[in-house]
């Protein structure tokens, strides 16, 4: 998986992380955030290395398909674009100081 891919997921699993399984938590923690591979993870499991990859993709599958329904991910990158493109145009320090405190938030 590469590092792009990992950075999306990171972002979707801080979104709908909350609505995956336990188990699937504990996977997508263990494969996309702390980079670990398939089979390390299955041994940090006790489960098979197939079990692994079966319920990654499930999680991410979950993930994808929230956010095509609702787009929250999409809505929030389209934000943070807006406040940049809105930051980049003022001169009024104060104003710019507020969007870059926003921009931390999100």
């Amino acid at each position: 998986m590469d590092i792009s891919k990992k950075v999306e997921l990171s972002a979707l699993y801080e979104i709908y992380g909350n609505s995956l399984t336990q188990n699937q938590q504990q996977v997508i923690d263990f494969c996309v955030l702390q980079d670990l591979s398939l089979g390390e993870v299955s041994d940090l499991l006790n489960i098979s290395r197939q079990a692994v990859k079966y319920t990654l993709d499930n999680a991410i599958t979950s993930m994808l398909k929230l956010e095509e329904k609702l787009k929250t991910f999409a809505k929030l990158q389209n934000l943070k674009l807006k406040l940049s493109n809105l930051m980049e145009s003022t001169k009024d320090n104060n104003v710019r100081q507020q969007i870059s405190k926003i921009l931390e938030e999100l």
